[in-house]
């Protein structure tokens, strides 16, 4: 089977993601998750992650079937985490999302791992994200994926549990 190509996403891709989104928040919802809902994430967050160059999808034949957002932009809250790891140009991941039909194939890992190579070739010496504590699947592919956890947690959008926060080593060239 072709891998799924990873490329830049385009305003075309907006209609495209926006479904992809409320197709992982209807997944998540009917799995008793409430990391995302019907208002996160939203068109005008999609939109400016596009514009500002950030997101990634996965796409074929014009249909979205993951997208990522990577960027140097680290919320507020992560000040007061206590990371593991120290770094001065750290990689932050967001909204990574498959379509609930193609998880569980390696394409979230691909994604991931696009993430690394990307950072490593910008000069990133370490990723961080945040996950959801009442999705014990998300931390568990990610600490699979080598991501440790941080002392600290993030609270987002309404949702009933803490985001915890994990972080990677990356090499650099």
């Amino acid at each position: 089977m072709n891998e799924i190509p990873i490329e830049f996403a385009s305003e075309a891709d907006l209609s495209g993601i926006m479904d992809l989104y409320k197709q992982c928040t209807r997944y998540l919802i009917a799995q008793g998750i409430d990391q995302w809902d019907h208002n996160y994430p939203d068109l005008s967050t999609a939109r400016q992650d596009i514009l500002n160059k950030d997101m990634y999808v996965m796409k074929m034949r014009q249909n979205i079937l993951g997208a990522i957002v990577i960027n140097e932009q680290q919320d507020m809250q992560y000040n007061d985490v206590r990371w593991k790891i120290s770094s001065e140009n750290p990689l932050v991941i967001h909204r990574l999302c498959i379509n609930p039909n193609l998880q569980f194939r390696g394409n979230g890992k691909r994604l991931c791992l696009f993430a690394e190579d990307y950072g490593t070739m910008n000069g990133n010496d370490t990723i961080r994200l945040d996950t959801y504590t009442g999705n014990p699947t998300a931390m568990n592919f990610y600490r699979k994926l080598g991501y440790t956890q941080a002392s600290g947690h993030c609270f987002y959008h309404g949702c009933s549990q803490a985001f915890i926060c994990m972080e990677k080593r990356i090499y650099t060239n």
